[in-house]
């Protein structure tokens, strides 16, 4: 009787070990499925971001303890990374795809086998999620590597609490940033979204600026933010155009409706409700669309006609 016991108490051990050993390997193969068709599906143009997000979502931080991640090949570990880069640059807020990724990529360095790619895309990660300190380590650890500017003084207090229109003012010429909230809860706005680098952001700020009357609106009403963290950018736009409503945003979650891959792109705004938005701008000396719309988004904002008098 013992011995059946002691037989079937075995049998049970070794079965449940087994189905524990296929059920990680199941989640192993899984995990690296996922990673291979998101890299599959992101190296065409136009790919779905619902899709991209429902797939990351099968991506779980329980493939990346520090035992488990030891057991992918060099390979895997190239694709998991390239994969979760996407997911991050797309997702920048998602600090959940963040960590899997920095995991990933401190594995791939403590293997020796992290390319000057691996370490660029790392610090961008970080900086997208506004994550500063670990971007200044990535900074700090690799000297040689040429990597974005970023701010030397963050400071990112945040003391009434807000979760809604924070942005960093840009200081110093970039060399510190500041956290503060906008009022674009109150009354007219007009926000301007802008890239970095962006020719056709910067030939729409030309434009307003250089008309006397769209220039006294866009300066009484008007903010730009951009959502890259390029201070040094934003410190020149503010110097160039002599304007200094210019913000790095915070996150974009702060700015529900706007969006931020577009440049440049006019939202209008009334206590906070986007009610009309335009996007891009139009080539030397065909502007008149550009300038009707902008016109169009201050009427739906109701901004009075003795400031309009002089665009209608």
């Amino acid at each position: 009787m013992f011995m059946k016991t002691r037989q079937f108490f075995d049998f049970f051990i070794a079965l449940a070990a087994f189905l524990f050993l296929s059920g990680c390997s199941g989640t192993y193969a899984k995990t690296l499925k996922r990673a291979d068709t998101i890299n599959e599906a992101t190296s065409k143009p136009g790919y779905s971001l619902p899709a991209l997000s429902a797939l990351a979502k099968g991506i779980s931080d329980n493939e990346f303890s520090t035992a488990k991640i030891k057991r992918y090949s060099d390979t895997e570990l190239t694709r998991l990374y390239k994969a979760l880069s996407t997911i991050t640059f797309s997702f920048p807020e998602d600090e959940n795809h963040v960590a899997m990724q920095e995991k990933v990529f401190q594995e791939k360095l403590a293997r020796h086998i992290s390319s000057e790619y691996d370490i660029k895309n790392m610090f961008r990660t970080f900086l997208a999620a506004r994550m500063f300190d670990k971007a200044r380590g990535i900074k700090n650890q690799f000297p040689d590597i040429k990597l974005f500017s970023m701010p030397e003084t963050i400071i990112s207090n945040n003391p009434t609490g807000a979760t809604l229109w924070r942005v960093y003012n840009v200081l110093d010429e970039g060399k510190t940033i500041e956290l503060k909230v906008l009022p674009l809860d109150k009354g007219p706005k007009v926000v301007m979204v802008m890239l970095p680098g962006c020719a056709m952001g910067e030939a729409a700020m030309e434009g307003i600026m250089a008309d006397p009357n769209l220039a006294t609106v866009f300066i009484k009403y008007g903010t730009v933010i951009t959502n890259r963290v390029n201070a040094e950018s934003v410190a020149l736009w503010k110097s160039h155009f002599n304007f200094q409503e210019v913000y790095l945003a915070y996150k974009a979650s702060d700015f529900p409706g706007l969006d931020f891959t577009i440049s440049p792109h006019f939202y209008f705004l009334q206590d906070g409700k986007i009610l009309y938005q335009s996007e891009g701008w139009g080539t030397a000396g065909d502007q008149k669309e550009s300038r009707n719309n902008l016109l169009k988004g201050f009427r739906r904002i109701s901004i009075s006609t003795a400031t309009t008098a002089g665009l209608l």
